[in-house]
């Protein structure tokens, strides 16, 4: 509620400053937004309704090459890694950024999105499916201050993004390095490399869960820890259809001694025709290598009915998930999305 009050509030006093002098204050207008409602059940008897991905986003520019943008939005967008303490949920800064374009090369700086993973360099309004296992349960941090350094040349992408890391204030002063590469031809078909590699402290992981029993990862929050991350995503991406492979593997180390992870997922958007698609995803996670006892598999199954511009969805998918020892833990979900990339 104190989010809609703040969207609704911002929605009012927003015309008098668009039609302030363009001299002073440049254009001033919308940049996007996006509201995602959704309904999860779990087995035994769990769930309930949720707001999640739900943002609001404005742009102020001069020109064609200096812009500022930021957003309001769910705490859900800018959650740390599961490796720091958490912070509490609450209404949330989810972009803030100086942005400068020039011939060569594009310079963000501020609060911006991770480039890590094919999920990461993806707005959540461009998902073809639900977020993943690892990406709901904040394997990776997802929006972070920093500075970003964007280079186009023809097919390729690169990103090279220098940050915090928790997402918040650097409290163990420790940073971290994110870069992607990409490349996309003109019939949809892509590859994507990311790579993450950082530092953690006990000044900002002592509160962690990322060794609790709902994860069981091996990682000690009150010892300095080096976290090494990498992905790599086969995919295309034409029309309405989506296939996508991507697989990754990380690593912490601590007191000289590495504890791998890995993760992995396929996923398939298929349109059956008009606005009806078919969605399929399995994925499969082992919080630690060095036993089965960790590994997750998940299979989902789903529909999608999507509005003609795709600016409006409701998707429901079925979620089989299989574990040693077995839990009773399938899930049901029913997710609403309206969103708009740019709004004048």
């Amino acid at each position: 509620m104190q989010m809609l009050q703040w969207i609704f509030l911002i929605m009012a006093i927003l015309p008098s400053w668009a039609f302030a002098d363009g001299e002073s204050l440049g254009h001033f207008s919308f940049h996007e937004f996006s509201v995602s409602p959704r309904m999860r059940v779990e087995e035994p008897k769990r769930g309930g309704f949720e707001l999640k991905e739900t943002w609001i986003g404005f742009e102020w520019r001069r020109d064609e090459s200096l812009s500022a943008l930021f957003g309001l939005g769910s705490s859900d967008l800018v959650l740390p890694a599961v490796w720091y303490t958490p912070k509490p949920q609450q209404l949330e800064f989810v972009a803030a950024s100086v942005n400068a374009e020039t011939p060569y090369v594009n310079f963000h700086a501020g609060l911006l999105a991770v480039p890590f993973t094919y999920e990461g360099e993806k707005p959540e309004w461009e998902w073809a499916l639900p977020a993943t296992r690892v990406r709901r349960q904040s394997w990776f941090t997802k929006r972070d201050f920093g500075i970003e350094f964007e280079f186009h040349s023809g097919s390729y992408l690169t990103k090279v993004f220098i940050h915090n890391g928790e997402g918040a204030t650097n409290a163990d002063n420790r940073l971290w390095y994110t870069g992607l590469w990409q490349y996309k031809d003109t019939e949809g078909y892509a590859a994507l490399l990311s790579a993450s590699t950082g530092g953690t402290g006990p000044e900002s992981t002592l509160g962690s869960v990322a060794p609790g029993p709902a994860l069981g990862f091996v990682f000690d929050p009150t010892q300095d820890a080096k976290i090494r991350l990498g992905s790599l995503a086969i995919f295309r991406r034409w029309l309405r259809h989506l296939v996508l492979v991507e697989v990754g593997r990380g690593e912490t180390i601590q007191l000289d001694t590495k504890h791998p992870f890995a993760w992995g997922h396929l996923d398939l958007a298929w349109n059956l025709g008009g606005d009806l698609s078919f969605l399929f995803r399995y994925e499969q996670t082992q919080n630690d290598l060095q036993t089965t006892e960790t590994i997750v598999k998940s299979s989902a199954l789903g529909l999608q009915i999507s509005s003609e511009d795709r600016l409006s969805s409701i998707s429901l998918m079925a979620v089989k998930n299989q574990e040693s020892p077995e839990k009773q833990n399938d899930e049901f979900l029913l997710q609403f999305r309206l969103n708009s990339n740019f709004l004048p």
